[in-house]
């Protein structure tokens, strides 16, 4: 697409230089300015597909791995569901518990300006404070706690033995048991890792408060904010992609959040490159998938306001089932790119043990284990072993036969 995009540049920019018309000197520089920068772009794509290209077919393997543990677990799809429902109640009792808090306060009128205003005591303001915190724990708890139970699910999928997964003997209810296991065990760690991120959040929104309400009038302050603003922005993100790996190693290995996050900290620098490789192909894919569903339901739109004649602009329906199309197709597809992260971290064990599990055992199917060291051998011998008839054990020789001792004279 890229290179598509550089040759369109690169002849619209011939055209303007030969055609002799001063008057298209702007359009001319536009054209080689973009010929320069697709130019560039491709050329660094071709030398990731170059440098990344096994790495990209294990993300190939991973995705297809990841489109089978959906399919196999189709109820997976459906529990954001619950998640927004529980979100949804939980922000109805917070508004109805900030309208009684708001309420309390003393209606004064400004002397000069004649604005009404409510004025509230420092323990009130407190409270508003910590209720507000509240608000930003819940949300990233109820949140991470959805992520928890989903990589425990797909996590159950995957560390099912292949012949197992290929004659369809899969765990029973894998989402109700990761519920449950997630509730009744890893409750602490998840609380204690949306802890962290509500804690980024509620400075974040302090700053932002103190430069809106007395920074107004001192630009290089205001700046100065806006600049640490903007590095917690970025330490959230992190520690948030940090606990999403330390939840895949929770719910695979029972471990608590400082462990976990320890643990996901060391694949990722372990990993970096095939990590990269899965976010490049996988958002990749996020963005057809979106863009599908997007475009679908806006042509579904349009056919249903086409046999309407009464409607003076339908864009704005369309428009609107376009944002609607969006939000349901990125809080679906959520679900997939979480079960990308799972496997992801999963597939990268198996592939440090090479093969050698105490069990001998081989989990990845045959879109991953080709890539596995060890792999194909492990299973050949458990193919062997089921093979071979009941009660019979193969016994290799030692050694040639010895040769008689001589008695000693």
């Amino acid at each position: 697409m890229f290179a598509i995009l550089t040759a369109a540049s690169y002849f619209m920019w011939d055209t303007y230089k030969n055609d002799g018309d001063a008057s298209n000197d702007d359009m001319e520089n536009i054209a080689l300015g973009c010929l320069i920068i697709f130019g560039i772009v491709t050329a660094v794509m071709v030398c990731l597909v170059v440098c990344l290209c096994k790495q990209i077919s294990i993300a190939v393997g991973i995705i297809k791995e990841a489109c089978k543990a959906v399919n196999a677990m189709k109820e997976t799809v459906l529990f954001p569901i619950v998640q927004y429902l529980i979100l949804l109640v939980f922000l109805i009792f917070w508004i109805i518990g900030a309208l009684y808090m708001a309420s309390t306060g003393e209606l004064k009128q400004d002397a000069t300006t004649g604005v009404y205003t409510f004025v509230y005591t420092d323990d009130m303001k407190k409270a508003m404070a910590y209720y507000f915190f509240g608000l930003l724990w819940n949300m990233a708890f109820i949140d991470h706690m959805t992520a928890l139970i989903l990589s425990g699910a797909f996590g159950a999928w995957y560390w099912t033995p292949c012949e197992e997964k290929l004659k369809g003997n899969l765990p029973s209810f894998p989402v109700m048991a990761s519920v449950k296991r997630s509730i009744f065990y890893h409750t602490g760690t998840v609380a204690f890792g949306s802890f962290i991120i509500a804690v980024i959040q509620f400075i974040r929104y302090c700053l932002a408060y103190i430069k809106e309400k007395y920074l107004k009038d001192k630009p290089t302050l205001a700046c100065l904010v806006s600049i640490i603003e903007c590095c917690l922005k970025c330490f959230e993100r992190c520690m948030e992609f940090i606990s999403r790996n330390a939840y895949i190693v929770t719910a695979c290995k029972g471990k608590n959040f400082c462990m976990a996050a320890y643990d996901a900290f060391c694949f990722i620098l372990a990993n970096i490159g095939q990590i990269a490789a899965v976010n490049w192909v996988s958002a990749y894919l996020m963005f057809l998938g979106k863009a599908f569903v997007c475009a679908g339901t806006a042509a579904v739109c349009w056919f249903i306001i086409a046999a309407d004649s009464d409607l003076a602009n339908p864009w704005v329906l369309v428009i609107l089932c376009l944002l609607i199309g969006f939000v349901i197709a990125s809080v679906f597809l959520g679900v997939f790119e979480n079960a990308i992260s799972t496997i992801l971290v999963c597939f990268c064990w198996e592939k440090d043990a090479k093969g050698n599990f105490s069990n001998g055992q081989v989990y990845a199917t045959d879109d991953l284990n080709k890539f596995i060291e060890g792999a194909a051998a492990a299973k050949q011998a458990l193919d062997e072993k089921a093979s071979a008839p009941d009660g019979v054990t193969e016994v290799q020789p030692t050694g040639a036969e010895k040769p008689p001792e001589t008695p000693a004279s």
